[in-house]
This record gives structure tokens, C-alpha cells and sequence, in this order.
């Protein structure tokens, strides 16, 4: 079996020396009388961070990517598209996605597993600027600063080509050519204050991504496809601006589930603050989810409680509520871990009914709105 397995390397259809913000990168996956092998793309390359122009950061600059989400802060959206059965899935704002799966999922200590490091995520945000800086061992000799070559990456982006289970029969998990024909994968990279951000950061700050290359693995075709279960998101954004917030939204798509992260507005568009932060607005003393503004089956309760909150947000992603996550006081306090959400334990069909959240907080008398990033979860069957 091994020596049937096949390493992948494609470089994208519109290459280019350097990518910079908001630059579209396609790929053209082929694979004829094989199967890709799903959850094993990677996207990889070198990327350099300036604080103006061509000058590189260097480690005294207080510039940051977050720690947690890593090289994927380059890469906002990504859209799956088929030859025979076109668009899969678009999702947007994937680095804030990354950065909740990663916090609900996992320790800050596992940021130091090479699963981690190779995407180039770090314990913390000192280490995360060390990293792009270019640290090197004590006994070697730093580089001149603008010499290096930028730091090398490999991400697993949280798209639905990985995010593949087998069907209920069991079986393995990839994907025979024949079923969906030729696969194109599109992403669009990062503003440059949505990727980068901190107190030494201004206007020019910038980041260049370099060798961009796509990598899967594959294997001969024996004619057979097996189930396959692709999870796909959705994602809407909204915003509250009083003490009593209502949102109610229609999703063009099959649900079972939502997960909710939010950012304090005035955030946004500027490169001083992290605007992947997942912030906890102030007071919050009860979430309630409905549908067709009935209380919806999934949840019978409010939830009024903390502990509530933050469970429900664990189980709509991952339905594991024993996971090691960072839901720590110290995290939550420093915006770095809140969410809400629900699992909703069955499909429903939000493009006829709408869903709605009531959040009940003290946001009206901060003056200061918050926005909703709300990932609607979606199934997508062979």
C-alpha cells in the first residue's frame, strides 16, 4: 500500500515570485484513476513580514500574528469547487475559524508539538515574534534581517477537503477522481491588519508569501467509492449594539450546528488590536437560541450560566465536551478563548426557517457594538 501512495506538489495556476494582501491563489487539483487522499492537503511556502516597505520586523518590534492561529493568519477565504458538481464550500474569515477550533482543541503547551510549529503557531505571542523574525539556536550566527529568507510553513487549512469522516458503514476516506471529476481550490489572502497587528504596527506594515505551493496525497483507484461525510461552514456576520441583542438570519443550507465568536467593533480595520480576538462582551447573563422565534427543540433551557455558555460553544464544534481547550479565567479575561454556540444533534433546513439568538449583556452601555461571526455547520454527503 505504501509504495501505491503518491506525494502531490501543485503550484498555483497564477504564480507569481510574491503574494501580498488580498491577491487571489488557485489551484488545479488532477488526479485521473486515483483517489486524493482526504484530510492530507497542506498549503506551504516562506513569508516575510515588514514593517515598512522592505524593512523586516525585528524582535524589539511589538508586530504579531496570533500565536494560535499561526501562518493561516495569511489566508482569509477559500472556496472548494467541483467539476460535476461545482462550488462546495465558500468560507470566510478561516483565521478567526482557526483560531476557535485551535483554543477549544487544544492546550497552549500543544503549540509546541511539530503538528503546531510547522504552521507556525507558537505558546505565546513573544515566541510567535521570534518566530517570524527568524530565531535561531545560540550557537548559530543570526542573519542580517533583511537577508533571510522568511520562515518556511505548512498549513492544514480547516476547508472541507479536510474535514472529511467516513460514512456510517465505515471505510476509508478518499475520494475517487470519477466521483467529483477535477478540483479547483481558490483562497484570497489577508488585509494586512487582519493578519498582523500590535502597538509598533502602522499603515505600512505588510507581509509577502513566497514559494506558495499546495501538496495531497493520493492513491490508485479500485473502482469503489466509499461514504464520505465532508463538514462545510457558513459563515454570516451581524452585530449587537444594545443590552438586549437579536439576531435572526436564514442560511441557504443544511445545518447542525452554529458557532458564534465576536470581536468589539472598534477592532476592526485598525492594525494596533488583534482582530482575531475572541472577545467576551461585558456582562453576559443569558444566550437563548430560536427558530421561527419558537424555542427551539436542541436547547429546552436558557443558557444563564458560564459554564453553560462556554460548554455549548465546545459541543457545537467538536460534540466532545472532555476536550482540552483553553477556556482558562486568565484566556477569557484576555479575550482570547469566548464563544457561544449550540449542536443542534440533527440537520435542519435554515434556508425556510430562520434562526435567531437573543444575547443579554451590558453592550449598549459600553457604546460600543460588537460583531457576530456566526459558522453556520453544514454536511456535504458521497
Amino acid at each position: 500500500m505504501s509504495s501505491a501512495l503518491r506525494f502531490h506538489k501543485v503550484f498555483p495556476t497564477n504564480k507569481k515570485n510574491q503574494y501580498g494582501q488580498l491577491e487571489n491563489i488557485d489551484f488545479d487539483l488532477t488526479f485521473p484513476n486515483r483517489k486524493l487522499v482526504c484530510n492530507s492537503i497542506r498549503i506551504q511556502g516562506r513569508v516575510k513580514v515588514f514593517k515598512q516597505n522592505t524593512t523586516r520586523t525585528e524582535m524589539v518590534d511589538n508586530i504579531f500574528v496570533d500565536n494560535m492561529i499561526g501562518a493561516n493568519a495569511f489566508f482569509e477565504s477559500y472556496e472548494t469547487s467541483t467539476q460535476n458538481k461545482g462550488i462546495v464550500e465558500y468560507c470566510q474569515n478561516m483565521g478567526r475559524y482557526m483560531k476557535m477550533v485551535t483554543t477549544g482543541s487544544n492546550s497552549a503547551d500543544d503549540m509546541a508539538n511539530i503538528s503546531q510549529t510547522c504552521e507556525l503557531k507558537s505558546q505565546n505571542l513573544q515566541l510567535s515574534r521570534n518566530v517570524f523574525y527568524g530565531e535561531v539556536n545560540a550557537d548559530e550566527t543570526l542573519p542580517a534581517v533583511n537577508a533571510s529568507n522568511g520562515q518556511s510553513f505548512a498549513i492544514k487549512p480547516l476547508f472541507v477537503l479536510n474535514q472529511v469522516d467516513a460514512g456510517v458503514a465505515g471505510g476509508d476516506v478518499n475520494l475517487d477522481h470519477a466521483t467529483l471529476g477535477d478540483i479547483t481550490i481558490s483562497t484570497r489572502t489577508a488585509k494586512n491588519n487582519l493578519a498582523l497587528f500590535g502597538i509598533d504596527a502602522d499603515a505600512n506594515v505588510n507581509y509577502q508569501l513566497e514559494e506558495v505551493a499546495l501538496t495531497f496525497h493520493s492513491l490508485p483507484t479500485d473502482g469503489n467509492q466509499s461514504p464520505l461525510v465532508m463538514r462545510t461552514k457558513q459563515v454570516v456576520r451581524q452585530s449587537i449594539q444594545s443590552d438586549l441583542g437579536a439576531v435572526s438570519v436564514n442560511v441557504p443550507q443544511l445545518t447542525n450546528g452554529v458557532s458564534i465568536s465576536m470581536l468589539a467593533q472598534n477592532k476592526q480595520n485598525t492594525v494596533r488590536y488583534n482582530a482575531n480576538t475572541l472577545d467576551r462582551p461585558p456582562a453576559v447573563s443569558r444566550v437563548e437560541f430560536l427558530i421561527n422565534n419558537t424555542q427551539s427543540d436542541f436547547i429546552t433551557y436558557q443558557l444563564e450560566s458560564n459554564n453553560e455558555i462556554l460548554q455549548n460553544y465546545l459541543m457545537s464544534m467538536s460534540g466532545d465536551r472532555a476536550k482540552i481547550n483553553q477556556f482558562r479565567q486568565a484566556e477569557l479575561k484576555a479575550n482570547e478563548a469566548y464563544g457561544i454556540g449550540a449542536n443542534f444533534f440533527s440537520l435542519l433546513d435554515l434556508s425556510k426557517d430562520r434562526f435567531g439568538i437573543n444575547l443579554t449583556s451590558q453592550i449598549g452601555a459600553t457604546g460600543n457594538p460588537y460583531v457576530l461571526f456566526l459558522y453556520f455547520h453544514g454536511l456535504f454527503l458521497i
